[in-house]
């Protein structure tokens, strides 16, 4: 997958998912200690120097020399799942595969491979029905409502909640709420931007540089962004950034960090009515029942005399001699039915959609069952006497049966 993924799309990052990651843990890794340490790499963010350097630091440490091992294939493999690696990337949260196999699930539900490809399309419409709805819910809620706030809340974190849908401020309002515990290490000022050196009471020694660009005619804030590059990962601003913004006193959060698809007018550009068009009825079935309708009120007038019978029984032969558009001569005509959900059920690509080829299973056919009523009942046979009918205990040849007939004779 990842080298098909590689020649169709050369420019996209390419990830391994976090939770067979986390199954391969416990099913190769049997230590605690290692355990902990491992996952260091797959979930903190640093920088790359800094992770070469622990990696290094966590090999000696554990004793990782076997190049055949699970932990060295690892290793070699750093690129495409660390998570320092891929902190510049932007994956909008998403660590797994799980809401596409969530979706494969969903679809495969009462999924038969007897289905006629319509069958199949309506299959697929219903799956999406619920998702559909529970969007729907959703578009709903963010439009009709706003997260009730602190009463102590700051500028930003209004703005934030009135910019950022329900969801999305969740997550923002975790960042401002953590930007309580980060303090200035120092500030560096330059003539179009100011450099803040940050530290959160939680992480130690580690520092983040968060930069701001000043518009120099104007002195405003024009664009912000931290060393953590949570940013251009997830889409929601980090919480360094909120604390340079407090710090600052920003009455406003700067376009750059408030995405378009993480905000309430994100569905601006789509029409506000979305739904499948699967069950309209086509443009020629629509025809067919306006046209059948007043054939059938001219037909009973016409009914009443003979020279409107002739008249209009002669306007309705000429028309179904004519040649249909795209028919040939006269051997496409198709009286009924008239397909109702088909857009262009006139062209003659509609014409050449059929249901796939029957393609049979893998493995050996399934054998039928015979009846027990067409099996022949093998006839008794006796073990004394080799004869047919009835068994041993009821063998006239036993030596018990013909006693008892000597005796009585």
């Amino acid at each position: 997958m990842q080298r098909a993924i590689g020649l169709v799309w050369p420019n996209s990052s390419h990830r391994l998912c976090i939770w067979h990651i986390e199954q391969n843990i416990v099913r190769n890794l049997h230590d605690d200690g290692v355990k902990a340490d491992f996952r260091y790499f797959l979930y903190d963010c640093c920088s790359i120097e800094e992770i070469e350097r622990k990696w290094l630091e966590f090999l000696d440490k554990h004793n990782v020399t076997d190049k055949e091992s699970w932990l060295y294939q690892m290793y070699e493999r750093r690129e495409i799942w660390c998570a320092a690696y891929h902190a510049d990337k932007c994956y909008l949260g998403l660590r797994s595969n799980q809401r596409s196999e969530s979706l494969n699930s969903r679809l495969q539900v009462n999924l038969d491979r007897k289905m006629t490809l319509f069958e199949l399309v309506e299959h697929f419409d219903h799956c999406l029905s619920r998702l559909r709805s529970n969007e729907a819910n959703l578009d709903f809620e963010a439009s009709n409502s706003l997260p009730c706030l602190e009463p102590d809340a700051s500028i930003i974190e209004k703005e934030a909640a009135k910019s950022f849908t329900p969801r999305i401020f969740a997550t923002v309002q975790f960042s401002i709420k953590a930007a309580k515990k980060c303090f200035a290490r120092e500030i560096l000022d330059d003539y179009d931007a100011i450099k803040y050196i940050v530290g959160r009471e939680d992480k130690g020694d580690r520092e983040y540089h968060v930069e701001c660009e000043i518009c120099v005619d104007e002195g405003n804030l024009k664009g912000i962004s931290c060393s953590c590059l949570k940013l251009q990962s997830l889409g929601t601003p980090c919480s360094h950034i909120f604390f340079v913004l407090g710090y600052r006193k920003e009455r406003e959060l700067p376009g750059c960090c408030v995405l378009k698809r993480w905000t309430r007018g994100a569905k601006s550009a789509f029409p506000p009515i979305r739904k499948s068009t699967m069950y309209d009825y086509s443009d020629s079935l629509q025809r067919y029942h306006e046209l059948r309708n007043i054939s059938h009120t001219a037909s009973f007038v016409a009914s009443r005399s003979p020279e409107a019978y002739e008249r209009l029984k002669r306007v309705l032969h000429e028309e179904a001699a004519m040649i249909l558009p795209n028919g040939g001569e006269n051997g496409d005509k198709r009286y009924a039915p008239v397909l109702p959900q088909c857009m262009d059920v006139d062209s003659a690509e509609s014409r050449n959609v059929l249901d796939p080829m029957h393609v049979p299973g893998r493995g050996a056919p399934k054998k039928k069952l015979k009846s027990v009523s067409n099996k022949k009942r093998s006839k008794v046979k006796c073990t004394l006497c080799k004869g047919e009918g009835h068994n041993r205990r009821t063998c006239s040849m036993r030596e018990e049966v013909v006693k008892s007939n000597v005796h009585q004779s």
